[in-house]
């Protein structure tokens, strides 16, 4: 019987150590997996600001634009009424 100690002792000695290993080594997969996850999701919420600022400029630059030309059609009406 106390043969049969030392040698599951042996085992375990060999196998506490292999198995702790193993399981430290998938809960540090598994929040390098969220990290990468959470780290996509800033990526695409950077994405997104700089989208909507963009839009934002567009649009800026669109209603320039438009006043501008009411501007010119203004102008160029009123010189047909001169003429």
């Amino acid at each position: 019987m106390t043969d049969l100690m030392k040698s599951l002792a042996q085992i375990l000695q060999f196998l506490v150590p292999v198995a702790l290993a193993y399981i430290a080594y998938l809960q540090f997969a598994k929040k390098s997996k969220r990290d990468e996850t959470n780290d996509l999701i800033d990526g695409y919420k950077q994405q997104i600001e700089s989208l909507k600022e963009q839009l934002a400029d567009m649009y800026q630059k669109y209603k320039d634009s438009e006043a501008s030309n009411v501007d010119l059609r203004n102008q160029l009406n009123e010189r047909k009424k001169d003429n």
